[in-house]
């Protein structure tokens, strides 16, 4: 049916944009989650790095004045001597800032796949990493990853929004 200048287009209803409009908001959330954890996972590149340069007696004083309670702590995970834990240190951290950029890749990517409403199961995908505590360093102490995550997740599940990324 066409409308042309002599018809009533009183009868006609766009289509419903609610499903569009109501994934951007998340999805630019979700973005902002993963860019925030990718620099978070930068610090722990740094830290690595840090202790991988540090010089053997700043080492050693550090490890000298542990407490006793600390160095039966340490002792426990099997550091026995500075170099130990300067290695204990280097593999945490980039071992950490690698888990943790990839992670902020995916909620990068869903942020964006939500906002153009495209491979929902990536988004979804995405926002459940925002949510784990330990893959986004801005959900550790329940700050803002998790709740931009969960929120992202509900957004997701509507029924509305499933209808705009078909």
């Amino acid at each position: 049916m066409s409308f042309g200048p002599e018809e009533d287009a009183g009868e006609y209803l766009p289509p419903s944009r609610t499903g569009t409009n109501r994934a951007l908001l998340p999805g630019i959330f979700l973005i902002i989650v993963g860019v925030v954890n990718l620099l978070m996972s930068a610090g722990g590149g740094v830290m690595g790095f840090t202790f991988g340069q540090m010089p053997q007696a700043d080492l050693q004083k550090a490890f000298d004045d542990l407490k006793a309670d600390q160095r039966d702590a340490m002792k426990q995970m099997g550091v026995n001597s500075a170099e130990d834990l300067r290695s204990l240190y280097v593999r945490w951290g980039y071992g950490a800032g690698v888990v943790w950029a990839v992670a902020a890749l995916f909620s990068l990517l869903g942020g964006i796949l939500m906002c153009i409403r495209k491979a929902r199961g990536l988004a979804i995908v995405g926002a459940i990493i925002a949510t784990i505590p330990c893959l986004s360093p801005s959900s550790c102490p329940c700050l803002f990853g998790m709740g931009i995550g969960i929120w992202a997740l509900v957004v997701l599940f509507s029924e509305d929004v499933k209808e705009a990324f078909r």
